[in-house]
Protein backbone atom coordinates (compact mmCIF):
# COMPACT_ATOMS: atom_id res chain seq x y z
CA UNK A 1 0.00 0.00 0.00
CA UNK A 2 2.78 2.40 0.87
CA UNK A 3 4.51 1.40 -2.36
CA UNK A 4 1.46 2.37 -4.40
CA UNK A 5 1.40 5.75 -2.68
CA UNK A 6 5.12 6.24 -3.25
CA UNK A 7 4.95 5.37 -6.94
CA UNK A 8 1.99 7.64 -7.65
CA UNK A 9 3.48 10.35 -5.44
CA UNK A 10 6.73 10.24 -7.42
CA UNK A 11 4.84 10.48 -10.69
CA UNK A 12 2.86 13.50 -9.46
CA UNK A 13 6.06 15.07 -8.07
CA UNK A 14 7.60 14.99 -11.54
CA UNK A 15 4.78 17.05 -12.99
CA UNK A 16 3.42 19.20 -10.17
CA UNK A 17 5.98 19.36 -7.33
CA UNK A 18 6.29 18.18 -3.74
CA UNK A 19 3.04 19.55 -2.28
CA UNK A 20 0.60 17.78 -4.59
CA UNK A 21 2.79 14.64 -4.54
CA UNK A 22 2.49 14.33 -0.76
CA UNK A 23 -1.27 14.78 -0.92
CA UNK A 24 -1.68 12.20 -3.71
CA UNK A 25 0.62 9.73 -1.95
CA UNK A 26 -1.30 9.88 1.33
CA UNK A 27 -4.71 9.79 -0.36
CA UNK A 28 -3.73 6.77 -2.47
CA UNK A 29 -2.48 4.86 0.58
CA UNK A 30 -5.70 5.59 2.47
CA UNK A 31 -7.93 4.69 -0.50
CA UNK A 32 -6.11 1.46 -1.44
CA UNK A 33 -5.61 0.18 2.12
CA UNK A 34 -9.05 -1.44 2.57
CA UNK A 35 -8.90 -3.43 -0.65
CA UNK A 36 -5.16 -4.15 -0.69
CA UNK A 37 -4.61 -5.46 2.83
CA UNK A 38 -5.91 -8.96 2.14
CA UNK A 39 -5.34 -9.39 -1.59
CA UNK A 40 -2.14 -7.62 -2.62
CA UNK A 41 0.04 -10.55 -1.51
CA UNK A 42 -1.33 -12.60 -4.42
CA UNK A 43 0.67 -10.47 -6.86
CA UNK A 44 4.28 -11.24 -5.94
CA UNK A 45 5.92 -9.28 -8.76
CA UNK A 46 3.84 -6.19 -8.11
CA UNK A 47 4.52 -6.41 -4.37
CA UNK A 48 8.25 -6.76 -4.99
CA UNK A 49 8.31 -3.71 -7.24
CA UNK A 50 6.27 -1.60 -4.84
CA UNK A 51 8.47 -2.58 -1.89
CA UNK A 52 11.61 -1.77 -3.88
CA UNK A 53 10.27 1.66 -4.86
CA UNK A 54 9.12 2.52 -1.37
CA UNK A 55 12.32 1.34 0.36
CA UNK A 56 14.46 3.21 -2.17
CA UNK A 57 12.45 6.38 -1.66
CA UNK A 58 12.59 6.11 2.13
CA UNK A 59 16.38 5.52 2.08
CA UNK A 60 16.93 8.50 -0.25
CA UNK A 61 14.70 10.69 1.91
CA UNK A 62 16.53 9.61 5.09
CA UNK A 63 19.91 10.37 3.52
CA UNK A 64 18.64 13.77 2.39
CA UNK A 65 17.10 14.57 5.79
CA UNK A 66 20.48 14.12 7.50
CA UNK A 67 22.23 16.68 5.25
CA UNK A 68 22.62 20.25 6.41
CA UNK A 69 22.96 21.85 2.97
CA UNK A 70 20.10 22.27 0.52
CA UNK A 71 19.68 20.41 -2.74
CA UNK A 72 20.97 22.46 -5.66
CA UNK A 73 18.88 21.76 -8.76
CA UNK A 74 20.85 24.37 -10.75
CA UNK A 75 24.09 22.44 -10.15
CA UNK A 76 22.45 19.22 -11.32
CA UNK A 77 21.20 20.99 -14.46
CA UNK A 78 24.69 22.34 -15.14
CA UNK A 79 26.36 18.94 -14.69
CA UNK A 80 23.87 16.97 -16.75
CA UNK A 81 23.41 19.44 -19.60
CA UNK A 82 20.39 20.32 -21.68
CA UNK A 83 19.33 17.22 -23.59
CA UNK A 84 16.15 18.69 -25.04
CA UNK A 85 17.70 21.71 -26.73
CA UNK A 86 15.78 22.13 -29.98
CA UNK A 87 18.67 23.94 -31.67
CA UNK A 88 21.15 21.11 -31.27
CA UNK A 89 22.65 19.14 -34.15
CA UNK A 90 21.18 15.89 -32.81
CA UNK A 91 17.67 17.34 -33.09
CA UNK A 92 18.30 18.35 -36.69
CA UNK A 93 19.24 14.81 -37.67
CA UNK A 94 22.45 13.08 -38.63
CA UNK A 95 24.58 14.95 -41.11
CA UNK A 96 22.42 18.06 -41.00
CA UNK A 97 25.34 20.35 -40.27
CA UNK A 98 27.63 19.04 -43.01
CA UNK A 99 26.66 19.21 -46.69
CA UNK A 100 27.36 16.14 -48.83
CA UNK A 101 30.54 16.31 -50.91
CA UNK A 102 30.32 15.92 -54.69
CA UNK A 103 31.70 12.36 -54.71
CA UNK A 104 29.77 11.08 -51.69
CA UNK A 105 26.87 8.75 -52.44
CA UNK A 106 23.42 9.83 -51.34
CA UNK A 107 21.55 7.74 -48.73
CA UNK A 108 19.02 5.25 -50.06
CA UNK A 109 15.65 6.78 -50.81
CA UNK A 110 16.92 10.34 -51.22
CA UNK A 111 16.99 12.26 -54.45
CA UNK A 112 19.68 14.89 -54.86
CA UNK A 113 18.64 15.77 -58.42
Amino acid sequence: MVGVGVVLGLMVFGFFGAGPAKVVGVVVVVVTAPSAIGSLHEYATLCGSLVAYSVSTIVCWAMRARRREGFDFALIAQRTGDFDDSGSVAAAGPGADTPAADGDPEPAGSSAR
